[in-house]
């Protein structure tokens, strides 16, 4: 099952922790969170694998200054 680790302002902001997530081998998806006429504009939630969370979190603790 997949879960929401964090809801990104913007499609850029939602790359960027999508990629620092892959370099520790976490799966991640990404989805619009709010009206699709917004596009890449509009709010993107950074989801993983339940299973993944605890390490997801773990590895985005250190990375405030992106978040």
């Amino acid at each position: 099952m997949w879960v929401v680790i964090h809801l990104a302002p913007n499609k850029m902001e939602a790359e960027i922790l999508k990629s620092v997530l892959e370099a520790e081998n976490i799966l991640v998806r990404l989805r619009p969170a709010s009206i699709p006429h917004l596009g890449d504009l509009g709010p993107f939630d950074v989801m993983v694998l339940e299973s993944e969370l605890e390490y997801a979190r773990e590895v985005l603790e250190g990375k405030e200054d992106i978040i």
